[in-house]
């Protein structure tokens, strides 16, 4: 039997479309954790695979939202991303 990987390629991705993404798989933990969370700046455009770049922000988010659930003020727990190309 034959069998053909098709390789991952890199492709030009938009920053907010993986912030988007990454945000879409932890939107649960950011609600129970109460988290604001905003992103600041002008989009801008990477040439990458997608799923190390949304791994990326998936890791940060899942972190802050861990951390910040231990922060004993609930009314001033914020993710903020700033982009900046």
């Amino acid at each position: 039997m034959f069998y053909v990987r098709r390789a991952t390629r890199e492709k030009e991705l938009s920053i907010k479309g993986a912030i988007a993404n990454a945000r879409l798989l932890n939107q649960g933990a950011l609600v129970d954790a109460k988290v604001e969370f905003t992103v600041n700046g002008e989009d801008f455009t990477v040439f990458m695979r997608e799923g190390p770049l949304t791994q990326v922000f998936n890791n940060l988010f899942d972190n802050a939202a861990f951390w910040l659930s231990r922060k004993s003020e609930e009314k001033n727990r914020k993710l903020q991303v700033v982009l900046d190309a």
